[in-house]
């Protein structure tokens, strides 16, 4: 499994500036009591390890159908969407101690997902701690 100290990488999907603020906030305040998390920001080109989504939005679950998320990269919807969904769903309005132990559930599903992956040796979601990044320079070349 992942250390408790390891950081997880969550994409929000459809929520209102102010939520987002909040809710990546508490990521911050959160470090050290058990996994931790924090927000990519829009335009953010890193793979999320997981998905965090308004469930009251529309358009935020059409995203979310669009991601594809799966045992891997798994999924949390916040609220109650109008249709059945095979997403974990937390109930509005979000409380912090709930949305935490369920991400940690999240994650070690997704922990346990991957070993079993890595025990057959196919294992279809690049982990970014597992191998060197690339480093693009991104300087101008005259200097």
């Amino acid at each position: 499994m992942y250390a408790r100290n390891a950081l997880f990488a969550v994409r929000l999907i459809g929520f209102p500036a102010e939520e987002v603020e909040v809710i990546a906030r508490s990521f911050i305040e959160e470090q050290g009591k058990g996994y931790g998390y924090f927000h990519l920001a829009d335009g953010n080109l890193q793979d999320p390890d997981l998905y965090v989504v308004n469930a009251d939005d529309l358009r935020a679950l059409v995203t979310l159908a669009d991601l594809t998320p799966n045992d891997m990269r798994p999924a949390l919807l916040v609220g109650t969407p109008n249709v059945d969904l095979p997403y974990t769903c937390l109930p509005r309005p979000l409380q912090l101690g709930p949305l935490f132990e369920t991400l940690d559930v999240l994650v070690d599903k997704r922990a346990e997902a991957l070993s079993r992956l890595e025990a057959f040796g196919v294992v279809t979601v690049p982990e970014r701690r597992r191998r060197d990044r690339l480093h693009l320079d991104l300087t101008d070349p005259s200097e």
